[in-house]
């Protein structure tokens, strides 16, 4: 795997937050994460890119190796594009390319909306302008019975297993990277245990809609190209939003037949039409 550069910041909050930076190019993606992961979901991606432009991988506060909030209203989108926007500035980057998975998407999109000048091409990994509260509160409840910790790796690592069949078809390698990334060993009076490498508060920060999420009317202020990538099997993405995007006139939809939330973006495939989309 291509070497990267680890370095940190400090936000408006006081809160350090990591980022890794791989390649070197005339335009640079910043990739942000979904809910529950970190940046590292992202290194096969940005390895194989590293040679064709900078990427940069971000963990978002409560995440990863970047500082908890002490106060969990900061766990949200708003908070989060602008921690993007400062890391953008930190670069200085008058303009770069977002991907963003899942929560990453809509912190995407939340920047097209309300920062359109500083986004040159947006890509989101399956999510869209149009999510109903039904799914929200699904993907609410799994964190609620996730289990807390695990006595051994092992055990953490069968649970991902499961968990990582959404993403589609992961090699051994590249199951073993994401679990090994996703928890963290401590040391406790009751023993070693695994625990997941995230504030275990964020969903105390969500702000839940009253009603099915609708973003249509910001979406189409939206001024750059924009990519989407749908998991045909996804909730959060359904067929039925995905084909409403198809008519946007700046957008693509790349179809993922094995995926559902969210495909991994691991795959040759997955990897070149990033890069192709991406390129000049």
């Amino acid at each position: 795997m291509a070497a990267f550069q680890s370095a940190r910041f400090t936000n408006a909050d006081g809160l350090n937050i990591a980022y890794r930076v791989w390649g070197e190019g005339a335009h640079t993606l910043i990739c942000v994460h979904g809910l529950y992961r970190n940046g590292h979901d992202f290194d096969f991606l940005a390895a194989a890119l590293a040679g064709r432009m900078r990427v940069v991988t971000v963990d978002m506060m409560g995440r990863g190796d970047s500082d908890f909030s002490a106060d969990v209203s900061r766990y949200n989108a708003e908070f989060y594009a602008r921690d993007v926007l400062a890391l953008a500035d930190l670069l200085a980057l008058p303009q770069f390319d977002l991907l963003g998975t899942s929560m990453g998407g809509m912190v995407g999109m939340l920047l097209g909306m309300t920062a359109p000048q500083r986004l040159r091409r947006l890509i989101m990994n399956d999510v869209g302008p149009e999510i109903s509260l039904k799914v929200l509160r699904e993907l609410g409840q799994r964190s609620i019975d996730a289990p807390v910790d695990f006595a051994r790796f092992e055990d953490a690592l069968a649970y991902y297993r499961l968990s990582l069949r959404e993403w589609g078809g992961l090699s051994e390698e590249q199951i073993v990277h994401v679990a090994r990334h996703s928890v963290r060993h401590t040391v406790r009076q009751d023993g070693e245990r695994w625990v997941f490498h995230y504030d275990p508060r964020l969903i105390d920060g969500f702000r839940w809609p009253d009603g099915d999420v609708d973003l249509w009317q910001g979406y189409r202020t939206i001024r750059c190209p924009v990519l989407v990538i749908h998991g045909m099997r996804s909730t959060v993405l359904p067929q039925a939003v995905a084909d409403k995007l198809r008519r946007e006139p700046n957008t693509t939809v790349l179809d993922v037949a094995d995926a559902g939330h969210a495909p991994g973006l691991m795959s040759s495939d997955q990897i070149e039409a990033v890069a192709d989309f991406l390129a000049d």
